[in-house]
């Protein structure tokens, strides 16, 4: 083997100059000192000139005192920051020309050899600094200074140029030729652009910052990336205020500010909707539906093509180490073996003499990589400004659309809440990947066939072996992108399925858990869910096969050269590309499909104006007038639910409707508020009085205050607001809160009882100052009392009072005569109009009917009057209310704002360790450690291989003493072991890779289940105080995360880590020294990972709570569009939306934003760890006898822990984010549940008998409350019809819930036919009892599953129960009979119809107990009449308990129960308690009489 180098060899003879003669280097290399000399004084005395000027501005002017952090950019800046630093490149060149030829040559320094050079190099750096200042200070008039200096440099170098010519003529493969021209070009650029800069900006004086005014106006704009310099922007340095913060405490939203106005959502979407009309307009012209991807382009287009451009200018810098390292290892041969080189025949340095020297490729190396890493964050973060726009257009365009929903289509599930949900969640994020996808899009293949190309020119016809491999399995890779993209198709739809039976599930938990029904509806979740473990796991083998298709095409080129192909790089592109362009034809079809068959839906139009062609022809005195109206909720229907509609309401009058249940009421009032389709007619409105307040059957409220609710948008008018709330009763239920009127309440005001609601809703109407009032039988959830007391002093004293026109739906007759016009609806159709004077004239049949039930009614009304122990609805909700307030308050001290809803929750800190251990419990432990074993074992087989292919390389370079057959045989066995390790090492990649999509899927799997599971077993009051968004969150979002994305991260996370390890193990071995070297960059690495995962992790979790309030309030608007558009508040609503979603783009863009802020810290120490192992292998070769193959692998090593440790680093601070979603989903896991396991199960007919024992029962809502019941003893027999009646507070709804076990029970014991209920499983107690609740509810399916979920019962008896129901014709008249769809909420039946349908329901049930609670509040009197005579009939003897509303329902039981305080007052038959002396019931009948 051939003697080590000597110091003598650190530079060839390649790289010294000679003579062009054969006469003395030195006095070839001779040149004019005083010149140089004066070069050098000329940039040095710049250089000072700038720092004085600079030094004298800042300290001894006004400006000191400036401290603005905003730099408004003049125009022109990023190409003064791109022309100086190339400026600055050329002349390191120059430096380093120089100092290598004063090395070679000169026998002593000569320092002018590059000091000129030097000197320029400081001055142009300072020149940045220098108009950095100019730009902050907007100073232009500093140009002229530095407009001196570019003269000056010009004119420097066109002599330096003509005496260089005069030596040497031009020869362009001379540096310093090149550096010359070039220098003189740069300078004659910073020249003009002074000039430009003197011209615009002092001759002709123009302000930018005229651009920003409504940013300069927030106060609160902390996000400064725009109003900086492009070195603070390619550097992120304006974010380094927020890591501080963050390291220092946990962030908070506030701490976060606000962002420019370029990011608001109104602005975004402005930008978007001009491009959707642009590309409207473009599609009608063709024909065709238009095309979302065109309005994506066309709105974003121009920033993806700058991005994209940036990234493959950075690509290619991405060539450069491959090369630098073969010249490196070529440089090291020849130094290692004493080669001798030609003489030079030229006078000067060539261009490739000079990047031939492995030093000066070690530069520029460095250099490449920092430069890449640089911009590939710059162009980057101009994504995430697409990502922010894409994925905020959408949802707002979403929100828009559903605005303009029709009802038919959301309630027959053409359109559901949980499809429309996943499009502002599931499929907004997909398109917020695929726009982060775009720069791999199209830099991947560039990548790929550019280092295919290098490995062409390198290595010949072999390398063309793997090329076509590639070629060959790209068809199959494109086969299975599309097989992907079709599963997700699948998998989204089985998503959006999941989402609608989670959101029904949590709507209607409370009837679920009081019927037992929580575990069939768990278990049609999970059967769901199943489906999409299947398509997920089908996906992943897709994926799977992806990979190794890939590999395989790879195999050859990775180990044919050490040159890195991105290893499955157009398989993880085209995968997620597949993805997310699935989910992005989602919104396309949404946004694209027509509101209502073309109809503007909702009051009016949608932009909430009148048709003018309509107004004219109706007179003054109509307010509205309807002609030949027919009416369908479909819109292709063929059979019309309201038809021959003609009426005419006048200004101010009070118009009842009145008739049976689905008679068309309701639908009338929809229609008249343009939520049904006009197949025939019109409805017109005048323009003087058209306004509309609305009040729906079913109340719905916004989860906001009190106040707020009421006002409702409206200006606040104390005097009027007082009067409402008299008028509404609402004053006791207020004093009952605790902030009074500004408390919040619950999301839909679950906090509230359907009364409390209905009045708040009232309140709400009679405030707004509109013309028209509708209000749809809010009367009927009202006792008598307070609904007569809202009729006179609400609708009569203010409605009608002031003159508004007023349209009331009721089945309350009694109140018929306060209306001046009455209508009677019958089967869809207008069958009476008119007073009652006229109808009395036409139909003196029917009025007298009318009469004996108000008789009825009034004899109630009076009974109820004389009640003193008697407690109304009213006073019941009110103690509801004082108890779920009870119940808030001993969590969190009774703040001054109110809120009933706990905030949401956040961990603080890093994600707990035990979140971790959850993760891995539900992947399996012995899954983990065989993940760690195959991931060890590959990195293993990674670093044998590449010392195996070390040695190999060095086989040829010896081969004097060794014959061909030694030779031969040698290579044979490297080339077997090689491929041998290859091959493990590819076989232990995939195992590792299908491990982890296996383990992941099933552990995503598990932790849904354990999530499910654990939601449905909370306790009712969880949901009390838990927004339905919140929840929604964690099956959607945070479950789609743990899905698709974490495991995935998991995957990079390891590879990476381990392809660092390897990387440290083989640098550690060849170059020990440079484990030295690397210490204080681990350490900064350390400090930088710290605190950038100190702060993204608080940023992450930002992002996931500032997502829930926008979720929230769609989910909320969707539930009240009919509201919504009556009130014509679109836009109010959508501005709230937009400032939701403006607030989530704030932490969003600030967390897209650490990225880029870490990245490019770590590329630079990246590109400071390349540079200490190329020159640490480089002198190791030199000065230690360092084999070239070793130093090339040293190198290649290096490369790739820089790669890797950077996305290393990024990995461990997103899993740690991607393990917030985790962190949530095992709180919501582990929240307390009841306690559903017994000790005791008794017999299937249990109870038989009905027999009830309260002995000593004391029970409170939790531990630290009060008792709600205190010693209750009764005994109530089997068959025994029982009423309870007590003052608010006395403790009559806690005595049933005591019965489900819904509270607890702390003290005695609750018997059924003998069984302790506590020794009995949760789900046989309740299953075993049957309560009819006041707010009907239904689900989404077919009438039979709502009747009879398990399918026990026959058509028979279920067409029995709709019989004794009264709803056999209606079902009957449906065309698929008893499998007729059920929509959400049930939104296709009344509510009169919903409620029977829950009486059906109940009879079905068959138990021996039955609670009811107001059971047929909303049903006419008729109905009512007729069910009362049936339930006695049906229930003879079954126990009744009934928690009574008038004396008339509990009169005739058998046992009446009057409780106060949550003591037993009273108990006994009516006849026995007339008869004793002092008794309660006793006074309230004698004073009845």
């Amino acid at each position: 083997m051939a003697s080590g180098p000597t110091h003598n060899h650190i530079l060839s003879t390649e790289e010294l100059y000679v003579c062009k003669q054969d006469g003395n280097a030195t006095d070839c290399l001779s040149c004019d000192r005083t010149f140089d000399a004066v070069c050098s004084g000329i940039h040095i005395s710049f250089s000072l000139l700038f720092s004085l000027v600079l030094l004298m501005l800042g300290c001894c002017t006004q400006l000191k005192h400036y401290s603005l952090k905003i730099l408004v950019p003049y125009r022109g800046h990023n190409f003064k920051w791109i022309v100086t630093a190339l400026l600055s490149f050329t002349l390191l060149c120059a430096v380093g020309e120089g100092v290598l030829t004063d090395l070679s040559v000169n026998s002593k320094t000569r320092p002018l050899m590059y000091v000129p050079q030097a000197a320029a190099l400081l001055c142009s750096v300072i020149s940045l600094v220098y108009y950095h200042h100019m730009e902050y200070w907007n100073r232009p008039k500093l140009a002229w200074l530095s407009l001196l200096y570019w003269t000056c440099a010009v004119s420097i170098e066109v002599v330096r140029l003509l005496n260089f010519v005069e030596e040497v003529r031009f020869d362009f493969t001379i540096l310093k030729l090149n550096v010359i021209i070039i220098c003189i070009s740069i300078y004659t650029l910073l020249v003009l652009f002074d000039l430009y800069i003197l011209w615009t900006k002092v001759f002709r004086y123009s302000n930018d910052k005229k651009e920003y005014t409504a940013d300069f106006k927030k106060t609160n704009m902390f996000y400064l990336y725009n109003f900086n310099s492009l070195l603070s922007k390619s550097m992120f340095s304006t974010l380094n205020w927020l890591f501080v913060l963050g390291h220092k405490r946990p962030l908070e939203v506030t701490d976060l500010g606000c962002l420019p106005e370029d990011f608001s959502c109104k602005k975004i979407y402005r930008k978007f909707e001009d491009a959707y009309e642009a590309e409207k307009e473009r599609a009608n012209k063709l024909h065709k539906t238009p095309s979302l991807w065109r309005v994506y382009l066309k709105a974003y287009g121009s920033i993806i093509f700058i991005s994209v451009f940036i990234k493959i200018v950075a690509d290619t810098f991405m060539f450069i180490p491959p090369l630098a390292v073969g010249g490196i290892v070529s440089y090291a041969t020849k130094i290692y073996y004493n080669e001798e080189h030609a003489t030079a025949k030229e006078c000067h340095m060539t261009v490739q003499e000079f990047f031939s020297n492995g030093f000066v490729l070690i530069v520029v190396m460095f250099l490449a990589v920092v430069i890449r890493g640089i911009l590939v964050q710059y162009g980057g973060h101009m994504l995430d400004w697409v990502t922010i726009y894409s994925r905020t257009a959408i949802q707002a365009a979403t929100y828009e659309k559903s605005l303009r929903l029709s009802t038919w289509m959301s309630s027959n599930g053409g359109m559901t809440t949980g499809q429309i949900t996943n499009h502002m969640s599931v499929d907004a994020m997909a398109l917020h990947w695929l726009s982060q996808s775009h720069l791999w899009l199209w830099a991947v293949p560039y990548q790929v066939f550019g280092l295919l190309a290098l490995l062409y020119v390198k290595m010949g016809v072999s390398a063309l072996i793997g090329s076509s491999l590639l070629i060959i399995t790209f068809p199959v890779q494109l086969k299975l992108t599309n097989t992907i993209s079709r599963l997700q198709d699948t998998l989204l739809k089985i998503s959006d399925s999941r989402l609608k039976k989670i959101k029904e599930l949590l709507q209607g938990m409370k009837l679920l858990k009081l019927y037992g029904w929580e575990e069939m509806f768990c278990s049609a979740i999970e059967v769901v869910r199943e489906k999409q473990m299947k398509s997920t796991m089908k996906v992943g083998a897709s994926m799977i096969a992806m990979r190794v298709t890939s590999d395989t095409s790879y195999f050859m080129i990775y180990h044919l050269s050490r040159s890195r192909c991105p290893n499955g790089g157009l398989y993880d592109e085209y995968t997620c590309f597949a993805t997310t362009s699935t989910s992005s034809s989602r919104p396309n079809q949404n946004y694209t499909t027509s509101d209502n068959a073309g109809e503007n839906y909702g009051t009016f139009t949608s932009d909430t104006s009148l048709n003018d062609s309509l107004d004219n022809r109706v007179p003054e005195h109509i307010a509205l007038k309807i002609t030949d109206g027919i009416f369908s909720w479909d819109h292709d229907g063929t059979v019309p639910t309201l038809r021959d509609i003609n009426c005419e309401i006048h200004v101010g009058s009070l118009v009842m409707i009145i008739g049976l249940v689905g008679s068309g009421k309701s639908s009338l009032l929809s229609a008249i508020l343009g939520e049904m389709s006009t197949i025939h007619g019109s409805v017109q409105f005048t323009r003087e009085k058209s306004r509309v307040s609305y009040v729906p059957q079913k109340a719905w409220l916004q989860n906001a205050t009190l106040r707020d609710n009421i006002l409702f948008g409206q200006e606040f008018d104390l005097k009027r607001y007082n009067a409402v709330i008299e008028a509404c009763a609402l004053q006791p239920d207020i004093d009952i809160l605790p902030a009074g009127d500004m408390t919040e309440i619950g999301e839909r005001g679950i906090n509230l009882s359907g009364g409390q609601k209905h009045r708040v809703s009232v309140a709400r109407a009679i405030y707004s100052k509109t013309d028209v009032v509708m209000l749809d039988d809010p009367l009927a959830a009202l006792d008598v009392h307070v609904g007569s007391h809202v009729l006179e002093k609400g609708i009569m004293d203010m409605l009608v009072r002031e003159g508004r026109t007023v349209i009331l739906v009721t089945h309350q007759l009694q109140n018929l005569n306060y209306a001046n016009k009455v209508i009677l609806m019958e089967g869809g159709r207008l069958s009476q109009e008119g007073d009652l004077n006229e109808i009395r004239a036409r139909d003196p049949v029917l009025f007298a009917t009318w009469q004996e039930t108000i008789r009825v009614l009034t004899e109630s009304e009076m009974e109820s009057d004389t009640d003193d122990h008697f407690v109304s609805d009213t006073e019941k909700e009110r103690v509801d209310l004082y108890q779920q307030i009870s119940k808030i308050e001993t969590r969190e001290t009774k703040g001054s704002d109110g809120a009933l809803i706990e905030e949401e929750e956040r961990e603080r800190g890093s994600v707990s360790w035990r979140v971790y251990l959850a993760y891995a419990k539900a992947i399996k432990y012995y899954r983990v450690i065989l993940i760690l074993l195959l991931s060890t074992a590959q990195a293993a087989a990674l670093i044998l291989s590449n010392f195996w292919l070390s040695a190999w390389s060095e086989l040829g370079v010896d081969t004097a003493n060794k014959t061909q057959d030694e030779f031969d045989e040698e290579s044979s066995f490297y080339r077997r072991g090689y491929t041998i390790l290859s091959l493990v090492f590819f076989a232990l990649t995939v195992a590792v890779f299908t491990t982890l999509i296996l383990s992941g899927i099933s552990a995503a799997k598990r932790l849904h289940l354990a999530l499910l599971r654990n939601i449905i077993h909370a306790p009712l009051r969880f949901f009390d105080t838990t927004p339905i968004g919140r929840i929604l969150n964690r099956f959607s979002n945070d479950t789609q995360l743990i899905d698709q994305k974490l495991w995935t991260t998991w995957m990079s996370l390891l590879y990476t880590g381990f392809l660092c390890l390897s990387a440290l193990v083989v640098n550690a071995i060849v170059t020990p020294v440079f484990m030295i070297a690397v210490v204080p960059l681990i350490v900064i690495y350390y400090i930088v990972q710290k605190y950038f995962v100190e702060t993204s992790r608080e940023l992450q979790r930002l992002e996931s709570i500032t997502r829930s309030p926008f979720l929230a309030h769609f989910s909320e608007t969707l539930g009240g569009l009919p509201v919504i558009r009556a009130y014509r508040d679109e836009r109010r609503f959508k501005k709230r939306l937009l400032e939701t979603i403006d607030t989530n783009n704030v932490v969003q863009m600030y967390v897209l934003s650490s990225y880029r802020w870490l990245t490019v810290r770590l590329e630079i120490l990246g590109g400071f760890v390349i540079l200490l192992a190329g020159l640490g292998s480089l002198l190791s070769c030199i000065l230690a006898d360092l084999q070239p193959s070793l130093v090339g692998l040293a190198i290649t090593f290096a490369l790739s822990i820089c790669g890797q440790l950077n996305w290393m680093v990024r990995m461990v601070a997103e899993c740690e984010m991607a393990m917030n979603a985790v962190e949530r989903v095992v709180h919501y896991s582990q929240i307390p549940i009841e306690e559903y396991r017994g000790v005791y199960s008794p017999p299937a007919d249990w109870p038989n008998r009905g027999h009830i024992r309260f002995e000593n029962v004391s029970v409170r809502y939790a531990p630290d409350l009060d008792p709600v019941l205190e010693d209750v003893s009764i005994n109530i027999t089997p068959g025994e019809k029982v009423g309870i009646c007590g003052r608010t507070g006395s403790g009559k709804s806690s005595l049933t819930l005591a019965l489900f076990r819904i509270i607890d029970t702390f003290k005695g014991r609750i018997t059924i036919d003998g069984i302790d209920i506590s020794h009995v499983s949760l789900l046989t107690l309740r299953s075993r009892l049957v309560i009819i609740p006041q707010d009907p509810v239904l689900f989404a399916g077919t009438i039979r599953f709502n009747l009879d979920p398990y399918c026990s019962k026959s058509d028979e008896e279920l067409w029995e129960a709709l019989e004794i129901a009264q709803l056999r014709e209606v079902v009957a008249s449906l065309d698929n009979k008893l499998d007729s769809y059920v929509s959400e909420d049930g939104d296709n039946f009344s509510v009169g119809q919903r409620q029977l349908f829950c009486l059906a329901r109940a009879f079905l049930r068959n138990a021996k107990i039955l609670i009811m609670d107001e059971a047929t509040a909303s049903v006419d009197m008729e109905t009512d009449a007729i069910l009362q005579n049936v339930i006695s009939v049906a229930f003879a003897h079954r126990t009744v308990i009934t928690i009574a509303h008038r004396i008339a329902s509990i009169i005739d039981s058998d046992s009446v129960l009057v409780l106060s305080e949550g003591k037993v007052m009273e108990y006994g038959s009516p006849s026995t308690l007339q008869n004793q002396e002092g008794s309660a019931f006793a006074s309230l009948l004698k004073k009845r009489l």
